[in-house]
């Protein structure tokens, strides 16, 4: 019966681990969607500033590339969802961003990616803050969240 004891509570703690990792791995995947969205509209805006690159053909180009990924149903630029890990706010300045895309002249389209390419830096950089506790407490907190049950499961 020790040894159940034993083991259970062994068990609680590595959960409470792996809880806590999971939270590590979630807030480092927004990190990496941010960094990545941000990459892609600042290419963006360098094709229609630089190369004036018509938008289906840059749609093409930057998939071939690996900067967005092949969905269904997706045939175009201003069709692009926003990553799953980006918070409403995020997610709603990406998507008001990729809607206007083909539908202004290149200098207010630039204007539109310039704007909300500095929203989602201060999203980002509001996300860094944020993380840096997240990552630093993650582990930490689920295992002494796993102990704490373990202990008071014995």
């Amino acid at each position: 019966m020790n040894i159940l004891r034993w083991a259970g509570g062994c068990l609680w703690i590595g959960c409470g681990w792996f809880a806590g990792d999971f939270a590590a791995q979630r807030t480092r995947r927004h990190l990496n969607d941010l960094s990545d969205t941000l990459r892609l509209l600042r290419r963006i805006q360098q094709e229609i500033t630089c190369r004036r690159t018509d938008l289906n053909q840059l749609y093409q180009t930057l998939l071939r590339e690996g900067m967005v990924q092949e969905m269904p149903d997706i045939t175009a630029l201003r069709q692009l969802p926003p990553p799953a890990s980006f918070l409403h706010p995020e997610a709603e300045c990406f998507r008001e961003c990729m809607a206007g895309m083909g539908r202004l002249g290149a200098v207010q389209e630039c204007a539109q990616l310039e704007l909300c390419i500095q929203q989602l830096e201060e999203y980002f950089r509001q996300a860094q803050q944020t993380a840096r506790t997240t990552l630093e407490l993650a582990h930490k907190l689920g295992l002494g969240a796993g102990l704490a049950v373990a202990i008071l499961l014995w």
